[in-house]
């Protein structure tokens, strides 16, 4: 009997046809699943997350400048309440554990301000300013007309959330200044609040305060204030140093 020897030859060409179009799919699906996993992975494009490092897009850089805004906002309206609630962390730092961070900063007296910031603008950082953790937004105000300007620094928290990374307050010292320039610090009051003063300390104390006009009245007794003096100073503090209400007295208080 004749055997037909070309059945098996094509037998083995069919299966090894089919065994190469497998490893192609299997391949080609492995390609496929890397792919889909690389641009659903946080941080694989260049529009990352918060903190990822690789920079952000201009919606992350509006949000770091509404906060800027809704701080300087607050202030300017009066809302003490609202400021404090972003800046809370920060004057409970240590950095601040020598000052008063209580006295100055309510409503009552940011509201009776002789005066306080407006013509508030605040400058959106550039998308390529956004680092992984930290941007410096720029702003300007107005205080009784004059122009103040800086960049207030703000952070991202754990949950990668905008938060500030410093106050907008500085410090009002209130002394007494006796004829040779000897001073002491002193008590005083403004519109909405009262001040009592170490009597014992001569050093200047530090009152944290929003950035306005205070009409400050010094806590002194009758008759101290020295000729011609005014019993209260209008005083101005439109950055975020520390400014000084000297009151000339004929003799220091406790002497």
């Amino acid at each position: 009997m004749r055997h037909d020897s070309s059945a098996p030859v094509r037998a083995r060409s069919a299966r090894s046809s089919r065994a190469r179009l497998t490893t192609e799919l299997v391949a080609l699906a492995v390609v496929l699943t890397g792919c889909a996993a690389g641009a659903s992975t946080p941080g694989a494009s260049a529009g990352a997350g918060p903190g990822s490092g690789s920079g952000s897009g201009p919606g992350d850089s509006a949000a770091a400048a509404q906060l800027v805004r809704d701080y300087l906002d607050a202030l300017s309206s009066g809302d003490a309440t609202a400021a404090h609630a972003l800046d809370e962390h920060l004057l409970a730092d240590d950095a601040y554990a020598d000052r008063d961070t209580t006295t100055l900063l309510t409503d009552e007296v940011l509201t009776q301000a002789a005066d306080r910031i407006a013509d508030v603008e605040v400058d959106e950082p550039d998308a390529a300013e956004i680092g992984s953790t930290t941007v410096r937004v720029g702003y300007e105000y107005t205080l009784e007309g004059a122009p103040y300007a800086g960049r207030l620094l703000v952070q991202r928290d754990d949950s990668g959330d905008w938060r500030l990374g410093e106050p907008l307050a500085g410090a009002l010292m209130v002394q007494a200044e006796a004829a040779d320039g000897t001073k002491r610090p002193t008590g005083f009051t403004v519109p909405g609040a009262e001040y009592a003063a170490d009597a014992s300390a001569e050093r200047p104390q530090l009152v944290t305060a929003y950035p306005a006009v205070y009409e400050v009245t010094a806590a002194l007794p009758a008759g101290l204030l020295a000729t011609g003096a005014e019993a209260t100073q209008r005083v101005v503090l439109g950055e975020v140093d520390g400014v000084y209400a000297n009151f000339p007295v004929s003799a220091l208080p406790g002497q």
